[in-house]
């Protein structure tokens, strides 16, 4: 009789789940089949929750590995772009040095055609 009592219990538990619209008369607020119930609506909705949530995360993943990509390409740009800037900015120093090498000997140069003339001058009377 035990045995018959609890398939009886089981059928009841099992039947709301196979019919959701089913009230039986013990089915009201604090029953425990409206609990289950209750149950089963919250452990739905907490999943459905639970897989926009994963698909919106794998979503915003998706789009920072693109971004990141994207990124890593111009990246990548900027850094070549800036070795040939400091590699320009390297020739123009050279150049510099070798401008200023250039006038200090014409400056020398200068100053001695200047004495030259000087002298010259002075020879002559001038």
């Amino acid at each position: 009789k035990e045995a018959e009592t609890r398939d009886s219990a089981k059928e009841e538990a099992a039947q709301p789940a196979a019919e959701p619209h089913f009230r039986g008369p013990d089915v009201g607020l604090g029953s425990p089949l409206a609990s289950i119930r209750e149950l089963n609506r919250e452990n739905n909705r907490l999943t459905e929750q639970l897989v926009e949530q994963s698909l919106d995360a794998a979503q915003n993943l998706e789009s920072l590995s693109n971004d990141r990509n994207a990124l890593w390409g111009y990246v990548q740009s900027l850094r070549q772009q800036l070795a040939q800037a400091q590699q320009e900015r390297s020739r123009q120093a050279q150049q510099v040095v070798d401008l200023q090498e250039v006038v200090e000997k014409l400056s020398g140069e200068n100053v001695e055609l200047g004495e030259e003339l000087m002298v010259s001058w002075s020879k002559t009377g001038g």
